[in-house]
């Protein structure tokens, strides 16, 4: 037996699951664009939960540390929560 729902879908998902859906999204090194555009899908979808990572290797980079933090610090701007995880362990510790 097949259910089909004829209702139309509303644009966005009830209030309630807004609240507490949240979505995955890894950023490339100094993606600023990619943040940005990432920002403005989340809040055109409600989305207020994030979970993104940081690597280790990145974070070791040349300017690594300020990429991190500049991405932190515009994802909190956002009004987003962030769900962290650390990857990536350099080479040269491995």
């Amino acid at each position: 037996m097949t259910f089909v729902n004829q209702t139309p879908a509303p644009n966005r998902p009830p209030r309630s699951l807004r609240q507490k859906i949240g979505l995955c999204q890894w950023f490339h090194y100094q993606a600023h664009e990619d943040v940005l555009a990432a920002i403005d899908v989340l809040n055109d979808l409600g989305v207020h939960h994030l979970r993104t990572g940081i690597s280790w290797a990145d974070f070791l980079r040349p300017q690594g540390r300020q990429w991190y933090d500049w991405q932190m610090k515009t994802l909190r701007a956002a009004d987003l929560h962030i769900l962290l995880s650390v990857w990536h362990t350099p080479p040269s510790l491995a």
